[in-house]
This record gives C-alpha cells, sequence and structure tokens, in this order.
C-alpha cells in the first residue's frame, strides 16, 4: 500500500463531484505506465456512522475501473484520475444528526514486472460532510 501517491482535498459536501487521484508506482518508486497494468478494481464503503459499517457505496465493489467506470489511468505517468460521481459522495447515513461520514476506498492492482505478475493495494478515505440548509 506505500507504492501509490495521493494528495488529494479530504473533505468534500454530500453530492459533490471531484476528482481524487493517486500515482501508482513500483517497488522502486517509478510510476507503472498503463501498458504493464493488468487489472484495476475499486471497492468503496462507509466504515464509520451510526449502523451503516461495510455498506458498500455505489456499487463499487470489485469494480473493473480500469480506464472505465469515471477512472482514468494515465499512459506512462501512472496517474489515476477517478471523478467521483455524486452517488460516490452522498451521505448515506439517514438520521440528519450525522454530519459527516468517512468513505474508504481500495484501489486494487495487478501488473507485470520483470519479476512477474505482480498485485498492490492502496486504501485511503475522504470526509463527506452534510450540507446545511439555510432558513
Amino acid at each position: 500500500m506505500d507504492d501509490f501517491l495521493s494528495d488529494n482535498q479530504r473533505t468534500w459536501q454530500d453530492g459533490d463531484t471531484p476528482n481524487l487521484t493517486v500515482t501508482i508506482l513500483d517497488g522502486a518508486s517509478n510510476p507503472i505506465p498503463l501498458s504493464n497494468v493488468v487489472t484495476l478494481k475499486l471497492d468503496q464503503w462507509i466504515a464509520q456512522g451510526k449502523g451503516l459499517p461495510g455498506l458498500k457505496i455505489n456499487n463499487r465493489k470489485g469494480q473493473n475501473v480500469l480506464n472505465a467506470n469515471n477512472v482514468t489511468v494515465g499512459s506512462t505517468s501512472g496517474l489515476v484520475t477517478w471523478q467521483l460521481q455524486t452517488a460516490d459522495t452522498a451521505m448515506q447515513a439517514n438520521d440528519t444528526t450525522v454530519l459527516e461520514e468517512k468513505h474508504w476506498y481500495e484501489f486494487t492492482l495487478t501488473y507485470t514486472a520483470a519479476v512477474g505478475t505482480l498485485q498492490k493495494a492502496y486504501r485511503d478515505y475522504y470526509i463527506v460532510q452534510r450540507k446545511t440548509v439555510v432558513k
């Protein structure tokens, strides 16, 4: 999990659609080119909140995201860009007293290297804040 770099804003509003980026790196900290990527999968879930631990978000469980499903991989840079959708940043708690949630995600990567086919994962989270209505 240490061979990914993330420089993301961590907090968004309910329903925002920002770009989230990570850079996939090999064991020598070099970007993994798209031509070496065999699979890239995404899981997303909520791990905190009232009665919601482990709830998958936006059907993202083992989802193929190799240049699919709102995710692109740069051809040589190793840059993975995920255009989050409204359903990715939607508050999952129906309880309006819950003002923010931690949304976890994990990219699982299979790629080819000189030593064979390798796999690694990168897990991180972002915070979704409930939009407040001014009356």
